[in-house]
């Protein structure tokens, strides 16, 4: 089978074109045309069949001994060509032998490469694997969808904090007067700061990549004056000047593309910014969800039913009615440990500044914001300023046990745990928290490490300094390992238990073992006195879903 080749001469709103459709199952060579090379300037897209690409996720998965004839076939890709892999959905193996037994072969070998060119045009183009029926290839069809233009929420850039601007903006906002409680006078002084880091982008900072070339050009232009008249003083000048600010700028565009293209490996001091920009642009196309499988199975590609269709799967999977929990029994509770006068006293003291700090110092400076959009870099950066509110909002928590809506709230982000996910399940929600809320459970978290080790029993599988719930796995493994050893059948049914884990149920199961526990094996839920409900707005694609746009999403927040 040969491969398709798409050329486009003008730039569409949007279309979807099927590359190519099998044919029936018939002898074929495993043999695969080389990619011709074509010109930088063409745009063009191609479907074509591989027995092999460069890259470890990309390698055909076989079940049988045939990986032999088929690793033999030619997998030649042209370097010349700047190509990449599309966005697919749909089947994760794009080809099967049909045979039968262990015979089976499935193999991921029909792909859609394109050139840069034909990205910068169509930069929500995606391609779908559908069901093979009866061919041994899956029809792919490739659709560009249009681009959503949708008010993207803010995120506090570090770069930020280099710019001259950036205290003078947070001392004005800060010295404001706010009525109210401690915790909302910080939710309103952020949201002016935010206010002006919007204009001071907009204004003079909106282009960091065009500063830094201006910045170079400028140095360049004065060093060649420089040559003309080396003994110039007032060039070697402004030659110093100028430099500095080329490396301010640099740093600048460099610290703006690590935060945004997520490189770990890449740290400060490589400029390769092709390779930045290389990581964005794969990002970008990983984190959009174009076409998605709904609960019921049914696939749905417009922006609204995308949203619907997350937005109900976590609605049923967080929100539960707690009408039925088993209430905790007085009399079971006193045959255990309890907390002594000096436990009490340290989990009442007050916190001091140096406590705030250590646990903002832990919080990674690039790591995903809250809701504001401020990470810990902005309250790192600021410390001197804002430190006294921050430690008054989180003694008063301990004080009040109540927490502010806008701190109490938790941006869901959806990671796909699988190289092609397909349903709404294929993705792994994390919870994207405001730096505050994690400074208050860390420190939370610190206080009852300090008492846990006296009230829990060493035999614990939870709440254990240096026990991970991991571990508890490892011990089933054991176990089943030396169940085998006396050459006996096992039966996972009589080695193991099930337990029902829904979000948030965890507490009603312990209670109820609680109630029918002995005394030597009595547990203490500490994830009862937990903190208010958190509200859960989910972001998809990077952008947040919007309450008008469903009802789910209302039902959520007053669930959850």
């Amino acid at each position: 089978m040969g491969h398709d080749k798409v050329k486009c001469t003008r730039r569409p709103a949007g279309h979807t074109r099927k590359v190519w459709i099998p044919k029936p199952i018939q002898q074929e060579t495993t043999t695969t045309q080389p990619i011709q090379p074509v010109e930088p300037a063409n745009v063009f897209v191609q479907a074509t069949k591989f027995s092999r690409i460069v890259g470890r996720q990309l390698k055909p998965v076989v079940t049988s001994n045939t990986y032999q004839a088929l690793s033999e076939s030619d997998n030649q890709v042209e370097s010349d060509v700047e190509e990449s892999m599309k966005n697919h959905a749909g089947r994760l193996y794009t080809w099967n032998n049909k045979k039968d037994g262990g015979n089976r072969v499935f193999s991921r070998i029909d792909k859609v490469l394109s050139n840069s060119a034909w990205d910068v045009i169509f930069p929500n183009a995606e391609a779908l694997y559908l069901p093979e029926g009866t061919y041994d290839h899956c029809p792919m069809v490739l659709s560009s969808y249009p681009t959503m233009h949708q008010k993207k929420p803010f995120r506090f850039y570090n770069m930020w904090t280099s710019f001259d601007e950036f205290i003078p903006i947070v001392e004005r906002n800060w010295s404001k007067y706010v009525y109210g409680c401690v915790m909302f006078r910080i939710i309103q002084k952020l949201k002016w700061i935010k206010h002006d880091l919007k204009l001071l982008n907009k204004n003079g900072y909106s282009n960091v990549e065009a500063t830094k070339v201006q910045m170079q050009a400028h140095l360049a232009e004065i060093q060649d004056k420089l040559h003309s008249d080396p003994t110039n003083i007032d060039l070697s000048t402004a030659e110093k000047n100028v430099a500095a600010d080329y490396r301010k700028g640099q740093d600048n565009l460099l610290s703006f593309l690590h935060q945004t293209a997520k490189v770990h490996w890449l740290e400060k001091g490589d400029e390769n910014t092709k390779a930045f920009y290389q990581s964005i642009k794969q990002r970008r196309k990983y984190n959009t969800i174009h076409s998605i499988q709904n609960a019921a199975g049914v696939w749905v590609n417009s922006p609204k039913e995308v949203q619907v269709a997350f937005l109900d799967f976590y609605r049923n999977l967080f929100c539960y009615k707690k009408d039925n929990r088993i209430p905790i029994k007085k009399s079971i509770m006193d045959r255990g440990p309890r907390l002594t006068e000096t436990h009490r006293n340290s989990l009442t003291c007050k916190f001091s500044l140096n406590d705030v700090k250590r646990v903002l110092d832990s919080i990674p400076s690039n790591k995903a914001p809250g809701l504001d959009g401020f990470n810990s870099h902005f309250y790192k950066s600021s410390w001197d300023i804002i430190k006294n509110d921050l430690l008054a909002a989180v003694n008063d928590f301990f004080e009040t046990g109540k927490m502010l809506r806008e701190i109490n709230v938790t941006s869901i982000t959806l990671i796909p745990k699988v190289n092609v996910p397909s349903s709404v399940s294929d993705f792994r929600p994390i919870a994207c928290c405001s730096v505050l809320y994690k400074c208050i459970s860390k420190l939370l978290c610190d206080k009852l490490g300090s008492v846990l080790p006296d009230i829990i029993f060493p035999n614990q599988g939870a709440f254990v300094k240096g026990r991970s719930i991991l571990h508890n796995v490892l011990v089933c493994q054991d176990i089943i390992k030396m169940y085998r050893k006396g050459q006996l059948q096992a039966n996972c049914g009589k080695t193991s238990v099930a337990v029902g884990w829904r979000a948030g149920k965890a507490d009603t199961s312990i209670l109820e073992r609680i109630q029918a526990s002995e005394p030597a094996a009595l547990e203490v839920d500490f994830t009862c006195c937990r903190k208010k409900p958190t509200s859960k707005t989910i972001a998809i694609a990077g952008f947040l879903a919007q309450e008008s746009s469903t009802t789910a999403m209302s039902e959520l927040a007053k669930a959850c």
